[in-house]
């Protein structure tokens, strides 16, 4: 629970700074992902509605997102692999 709440002052402090913003024309709501090594997470930016994407994973560290295709990458330290 604290990550999410480091997550929402993070957000909220760079909308409060970004002279830019940024509105999708496709529908899609903006969210974060981020991940706690056994979970990775989504965060609804305009709602702050925290959902669990994959949960029971072993010691995930990094994430990455490929929007072109809609793939979601991960790494485990723990297996030693990378993820799709």
């Amino acid at each position: 629970m604290k990550s999410l709440y480091w997550l929402i002052g993070l957000v909220a402090v760079l909308l409060v700074i970004s002279t830019v913003t940024c509105v999708p024309d496709n529908g899609i709501r903006p969210y974060l992902l981020w991940a706690d090594r056994s979970h990775i997470r989504s965060l609804q930016i305009d709602t702050l509605l925290e959902q669990i994407v994959f949960g029971n994973m072993s010691n995930v560290i990094a994430i990455d997102f490929d929007y072109h295709d809609g793939y979601l990458f991960w790494t485990d330290v723990i297996s030693n692999q990378l993820f799709r």
